[in-house]
């Protein structure tokens, strides 16, 4: 699992958003963007830890082998494939919230 951050620099999935990478081999690093602004909790989950599985409809398997924690998320969400500080970033702080809460 600890390979699959080397997964997430396929061409192309770099941005300034994504400064580390984004997509690769079916997997995601699903991080709260640099440009998020005014949104909490930006920290929780360990980013080099971090693989997420995302549906196009926001069907989502975020696994961080870390803090052995698997978060499973069926959802539909308005329209396929929303832009990352939309949908995925909500996920991103849901996610974060639940991961501080289990390690408080």
């Amino acid at each position: 699992m600890k390979d699959a951050r080397s997964w997430n620099k396929a061409k192309n999935s770099v941005s300034k958003l994504h400064s580390e990478g984004i997509y690769n081999y079916e997997w995601w690093n699903n991080s709260v963007p640099a440009k998020a602004t005014n949104v909490a909790p930006t920290t929780g989950l360990d980013n080099q830890d971090s693989t997420w599985a995302l549906g196009i409809y926001g069907q989502i398997i975020m696994v961080n082998q870390a803090q052995k924690l698997v978060v499973v998320q069926w959802s539909i969400w308005p329209k396929a494939e929303s832009s990352m500080l939309e949908q995925p970033l909500e996920a991103s702080l849901m996610f974060n919230a639940i991961a501080n809460k289990l390690a408080s």
